[in-house]
């Protein structure tokens, strides 16, 4: 059983700003990753978990957090958009077991 949820607040892909809290459950033994799901090709947008900066990726999906064991772990998400402001449109995310 693997599940995420966002509890996001609403947020602006116009200028950076809190995504709210992410709680993220797997057991799988194996472990888990989770993605954020976006628009593509942007080249300069980024996440930061728990204050770390995750550069958005170009092609859409972006790895944003990951466990090599079954976890219950919760982040803090903040999306600044930088220079493709307006342009990283809707945001979701998924969790997927290893």
């Amino acid at each position: 059983i693997c599940r995420v949820n966002l509890d996001a607040t609403t947020a602006s892909s116009a200028e950076p700003s809190d995504l709210g809290r992410m709680t993220e459950f797997c057991n799988s033994a194996s472990g888990y990753e989770v993605r954020l799901s976006h628009a593509q090709g942007l080249t300069d947008a980024a996440v930061y978990v728990d204050g770390q900066k995750v550069q958005l990726s170009s092609t859409g999906v972006t790895l944003i957090s990951r466990s090599s064991t079954a976890a219950s772990q919760s982040h803090s998400l903040r999306l600044d958009p930088g220079a493709d402001a307006g342009q990283v449109g809707d945001l979701s995310v998924n969790i997927t077991a290893l």
